[in-house]
């Protein structure tokens, strides 16, 4: 890459990195709301990849390098859902309650409409039994004190005590990661007339994906693909119209010339007879269509309905067509170092899908992975004990504080995470400087409810940052096979990261002992 392009992938990560601090401030409101109803925190999950079943997502869950298929994951993730919000219908009488299924989109906002959904029901049903939580325990941002009040990561964390704070919370999640401007129990767009062209959009593009083809009704099925193409292409060249700014004007209008050329071979496909090459074809056809509809128009229309130009989803899409026409320019182009998807230091058994898991094998990699998810797992611990606020002195809050967020996040977490992105996924020695790398795993191995609130914990904390310490002390030195794996410069840098490391762990754990007189 060339001293511009550096510039921009720097671009790039400080635009990722804006969207996972205030990631990290919505995992505060959620703990908040937690607390306010009684409620225990909880950071469990499963390790990944997993099946966008398991969520109830439009895409799979997994560890992946920076692309156009990651940032295309993460809008759909975070794609704004303009209709009015769902009515649930929670039953008070049901001793165990039905689960609440989201339909259709499955997007974050959708599951934080439910929660809201949630609150504004069981309050108007148990008056004054809802909000039963501590006021106490409530983390706001007098409680958490990130950088120069706030500013430098934009952070800025609420108490939930009553229905209105919820709601509030609620509201500057969705607003920050969908844009949409939430009023009562409408979601609200800039522009009606693009609005509803969107929702019109929407509903065929889901139609499209719905339709299933097979041998048997290959005629009809595709011809079913075709006239909703057709209902998209028309979207589409409405959108034209009505769409005001140069440059997502011509992206939809270079995406309608996509679109159209693969209703017509969609068109064609319809009056053959089916054969497996004719499946194949359609295929790919139907998949390049949802892509560039989806990926590039969508985000057009959408970029001029929302208010806040500055959420996730935008901030994803700008990120796409950056990088989309850089790759225009010059094909080769790699933004990102050549990491393996979804690395793995062990096989996990809730992890279905392991024909797309990347085993790490080469011996100095995976010491160091193992390392890494020691203090992903340990920082974690932490961020539970600061957030459940309960049972702890304002001294031991600040200390929890003080090495969770900084410096664990940012002098551990984040450099390790970048060494391994350099590191090999396993030996190889017929090329090893063109091998695949490997990357966090952010793996789980304890469950994060194994301690009772008891002194004894603080020892077991104190233990891990122990072996971290030790651990990190004894990696300085990776050994000369690795040289072959990467230019001299790199193995240089390797070197430098991993002894910098070695001094943060040792103060972190110095820090940790005397600030809890563990001796």
């Amino acid at each position: 890459i060339d001293e511009i392009q550096q510039d921009k992938i720097r671009n790039w990560k400080s635009v990722i990195l804006r969207v996972a601090h205030q990631e990290m401030e919505h995992l505060g409101l959620v703990c908040n709301m937690l607390n306010a109803i009684g409620g225990p925190q909880h950071f469990d999950r499963p390790n990944l990849p997993q099946s966008k079943e398991y969520y109830q997502t439009a895409v799979d869950m997994q560890l992946s390098k920076f692309s156009l298929e990651t940032m295309a994951a993460y809008m759909a993730f975070e794609k704004p859902d303009i209709t009015p919000l769902d009515n649930y219908n929670l039953q008070l009488d049901q001793i165990v309650p039905t689960p609440i299924v989201i339909h259709n989109g499955h997007t974050v906002q959708e599951l934080y409409e439910a929660i809201l959904n949630g609150f504004i029901y069981l309050d108007h049903h148990l008056s004054d039994k809802l909000f039963i939580g501590n006021p106490q325990s409530q983390v706001d941002g007098d409680t958490l004190g990130i950088s120069f009040s706030n500013k430098e990561y934009g952070v800025t964390l609420t108490s939930v005590t009553n229905l209105d704070s919820a709601k509030k919370a609620i509201k500057r999640i969705i607003e920050q990661g969908e844009g949409v401007i939430l009023t009562g129990d409408k979601v609200l767009g800039q522009n009606k007339a693009l609005t509803d062209l969107y929702r019109h959009f929407d509903a065929e593009m889901i139609r499209f994906a719905a339709v299933k083809v097979d041998e048997k009704n290959w005629h009809s099925s595709v011809k079913q693909l075709a006239e909703t193409g057709t209902a998209i292409e028309k979207n589409l060249t409405s959108a034209l119209r009505l769409l005001r700014e140069t440059t997502t004007k011509k992206i939809v209008a270079d995406s309608l010339k996509s679109v159209s050329a693969c209703v017509s071979v969609i068109r064609k496909l319809a009056g053959e007879k089916y054969s497996q090459a004719a499946a194949d074809k359609l295929n790919i056809t139907r998949n390049a269509l949802s892509a560039t509809a989806t990926n590039d128009s969508e985000g057009a229309i959408i970029s001029e309905i929302v208010v806040d130009k500055n959420c996730h989803y935008l901030a994803f899409w700008n990120l796409y067509q950056s990088l989309k026409e850089e790759l225009r320019m010059q094909p080769e182009f790699e933004a990102a170092r050549r990491c393996a998807d979804n690395p793995m230091l062990n096989q996990h058994p809730e992890v279905a899908d392991n024909k797309n898991v990347h085993m790490v094998t080469h011996p100095y990699t995976r010491r160091v992975l193992e390392l890494f998810n020691a203090g992903y797992e340990t920082m974690v611990d932490m961020l539970i004990i600061f957030y459940s606020n309960e049972g702890i002195s304002s001294d031991e809050r600040s200390l929890f504080e003080n090495t969770a967020f900084f410096p664990f996040m940012t002098m551990f977490i984040r450099p390790v995470g970048e060494v391994l992105s350099m590191l090999p996924l396993s030996e190889d020695k017929k090329d090893p400087l063109q091998s695949l790398r490997a990357g966090g795993s952010f793996e789980y191995y304890i469950n994060t409810a194994w301690m009772p609130r008891t002194t004894p914990r603080w020892a077991y904390l104190a233990e891990r940052l122990q072996q971290m310490a030790t651990l990190s002390a004894a990696l300085q030195k990776p050994g000369d096979d690795l040289k072959k794996y990467m230019p001299p410069g790199n193995y240089a840098n390797l070197l430098d990261n991993m002894s910098m490391l070695a001094v943060n762990m040792a103060r972190i754990n110095e820090n940790f002992k005397i600030g809890m007189n563990i001796k």
